[in-house]
């Protein structure tokens, strides 16, 4: 490690300017023979991915470690904020899942299955989900009044 303090040092990488080559995200994302009626969908799709897929996350990892909260009720919120965001989440999976399938190799399908393995795409994209997650919501919801009291 070269000590900077020393001008001989600090003068052989004075004109060391290596960059990483940038990434082209308009050309390297996709094959160049793409949809781009898909792929254009695929900044706002990874965006809220990121935005439902976390509110989901929280959602399940909270639940694992409901009975052991000591403010039980702040569960009803995180469950809230994911009926909120499900129509979208919903929408954005299958989204990025039409793109996945369509370029399976491309650098795109390897970010956008990273983010759909947060959630439970099979769980959260079946038709039940919301209304299970409403009555989940509202268990939760008895079980908090039943420890008040």
């Amino acid at each position: 490690m070269p000590d900077f303090r020393d001008p001989k040092q600090r003068d052989a990488y004075r004109n060391d300017d290596f960059a990483q080559p940038r990434f082209d995200h308009r050309k390297g994302l996709f094959p160049e023979d793409q949809d781009e009626s898909l792929t254009t969908q695929f900044s706002l799709t990874m965006r809220d991915l990121i935005r439902t897929g976390t509110a989901y996350r929280a959602y399940r990892e909270w639940g694992k470690v409901f009975e052991d909260m000591a403010q039980p009720a702040q569960i009803l919120k995180v469950t809230d904020d994911l009926i909120a965001v499900l129509p979208r989440y919903v929408e954005v999976q299958k989204i990025a899942r039409r793109m996945i399938d369509a370029y399976p190799d491309s650098a795109a399908a390897r970010v956008l299955g990273e983010m759909m393995e947060l959630g439970d795409e099979e769980l959260t994209t079946h038709p039940d989900f919301a209304t299970r997650l409403h009555q989940e919501r509202d268990t939760l919801a008895a079980n908090v009044e039943a420890k008040k009291a």
